[in-house]
């Protein structure tokens, strides 16, 4: 099944990035390869292995920054991250949302809207007029944790149209209008 595809049209309004005072943000240094790769890994359940080729295509992208990789540390331990990519297959200006991670042991402290703040703002610094994500129907907090920063439902066909009027459901929220694009 297709993923769902989300999109930020305004980077003009965009949240503070608000951190308890535990945490604090930082992008992308060397060594942070295996740490970036543990946490998608224990996060999302994939293999370490599959995790790894991702994070070796994004730092070969001959757009990658080290600052496009936003880390959220409580300490010195890596507990939520979000990567900003550019892709030849986007349409001009709209930068792409990639591989939010936050680990559940901290939830409810609001990482994972941070670090998609932190995203966007650095996207925004990066030249890029709107950005794009796509994401699966069950991942629920973090739909919603995307409809409250102002992204919407990119609708391609009505099956598509049909899986968000279900999510909206589920969701207990409002959805934009969700008029085939």
């Amino acid at each position: 099944m297709e993923q769902l595809s989300m999109i930020l049209e305004d980077l003009n309004n965009l949240p503070e990035v608000d951190l308890p005072p535990e945490y604090h943000l930082r992008c992308c240094r060397d060594g942070d390869g295996e740490r970036w790769i543990k946490l998608i890994s224990n996060v999302f359940g994939y293999a370490s292995e599959a995790v790894g080729s991702s994070w070796q295509e994004i730092i070969q992208s001959p757009y990658f920054q080290p600052e496009d990789v936003i880390f959220i540390c409580c300490g010195s331990h890596v507990v939520a991250t979000a990567t900003a990519r550019l892709r030849e297959t986007a349409p001009a200006g709209t930068g792409y949302l990639h591989m939010v991670a936050a680990d559940p042991a901290h939830k409810g402290t609001k990482l994972g809207a941070a670090v998609v703040a932190a995203v966007c703002r650095r996207l925004k610094y990066r030249g890029m007029l709107q950005v794009l994500l796509h994401t699966d129907d069950f991942r629920v907090p973090a739909l919603l944790t995307y409809l409250k920063l102002g992204f919407r439902p990119v609708i391609k066909d009505i099956e598509m149209k049909n899986r968000w009027v279900e999510l909206a459901k589920t969701l207990d929220m409002p959805l934009p209008d969700l008029a085939i694009e």
